[in-house]
């Protein structure tokens, strides 16, 4: 019989190898997920493990299998979420910890929280209330994919002449604009 450390890689082993077919073969649905996820991870500059971690969320979220095994799963500190998902994605805990910062992209964003279940009151990580809804669409392009976290501003009724304290940056940036058209 292996020992704890043993069972522990061969488990990891065989997590690798699921995770290899999966990436060649997702199951249905989950194509537009990872296209999506990459597509956000480019607009907004992610590392390849925020893109994980967005990909995990979102997957959790929309898979029921995986969603039981993760509300199954108390982590009764923050700590033991982040040792958690080091293993499931194959990284440190302090890359993850990094990730997972209050001033990180992924919170900063809301894309991602970190927020005990309100059932076991375990931590866990969860993605924004319709973000795996948003990423499992298929989108036209990167615009249609951005237009569903973006709400264009209305436009607005101010003018150069609501500005009179700044009336000479004003005219300089009009100037200088003027001149980068006409080139």
């Amino acid at each position: 019989m292996p020992s704890g450390r043993q069972s522990h890689e061969v488990i990891r082993a065989q997590l690798r190898l699921r995770h290899a077919a999966f990436k060649r073969k997702p199951p249905k649905g989950t194509s537009e997920l990872f296209i999506n996820t990459q597509l956000l991870a480019e607009l907004l500059q992610l590392s390849d493990l925020e893109r994980r971690l967005v990909e995990f969320a979102a997957l959790s979220d929309l898979h029921r299998r995986l969603r039981s095994v993760v509300n199954a799963t108390v982590l009764n500190r923050t700590e033991e979420l982040i040792s958690a998902l080091a293993i499931v994605l194959d990284c440190s805990a302090n890359e993850i910890r990094e990730a997972l910062e209050r001033n990180s992209t992924l919170l900063k964003t809301s894309l991602l929280c970190c927020r005990r279940n309100d059932f076991t009151q375990g931590m866990v990580l969860s993605a924004s209330e319709r973000l795996s809804e948003i990423l499992s669409r298929v989108y036209q392009d990167e615009n249609d994919l951005l237009q569903q976290f973006i709400e264009p501003a209305s436009a607005s009724n101010l003018t150069a002449n609501d500005y009179p304290h700044l009336a000479e940056q004003i005219e300089l940036l009009t100037q200088y604009l003027s001149s980068v058209i006409k080139s």
